[in-house]
C-alpha cells in the first residue's frame, strides 16, 4: 500500500442544479481577509514555513501602504499602490530582486484569493 502524503482532496461533486453562492472575501479589514486566505492555505495543508513566507510578504505590503498612505483594505487595493510599494522596496529599502519578487508572488496569490 503506498504511503499517504497528507494531502486532502477537496474536490466536491455537486447536482448541476445546486447553485453555490460563495462567501465574500473581499472587503474592507485587511486582517479578516488575511484569515481567510490562511485558513484556505491550511485546508491545502501547506507547509509552516509556506505560510510564514505567505505572512511575512502580506505584513510588508500592509506595512508600507500604512507608510505610504495608501488605504490597507483590499476592496481598495488598487495597482498604483502596489507599484509605489515595489518602488519603495527597490529605491528606499534597498531590497533584492528576489525578494521584491516573492512579495509580488505573495500579494499575487492574496488578490487572486480574494477576487
Amino acid at each position: 500500500m503506498a504511503k499517504r502524503r497528507g494531502k486532502i482532496d477537496l474536490n466536491i461533486e455537486l447536482d448541476p442544479d445546486d447553485k453555490i453562492i460563495p462567501p465574500t472575501k473581499g472587503g474592507d479589514d485587511f486582517d479578516y481577509c488575511t484569515k481567510i486566505f490562511f485558513d484556505e492555505l491550511d485546508l491545502k495543508n501547506l507547509s509552516y514555513h509556506t505560510k510564514r513566507w505567505h505572512r511575512e510578504n502580506l505584513t510588508a505590503y500592509k506595512k508600507v501602504l500604512q507608510q505610504l498612505g495608501f488605504p490597507t483594505e483590499p476592496i481598495n487595493i488598487r495597482t498604483e499602490p502596489l507599484k509605489q510599494c515595489i518602488l519603495y522596496w527597490k529605491r528606499d529599502a534597498k531590497l533584492s530582486p528576489t525578494t521584491i519578487n516573492h512579495r509580488i508572488r505573495s500579494m499575487k496569490q492574496f488578490l487572486t484569493f480574494l477576487y
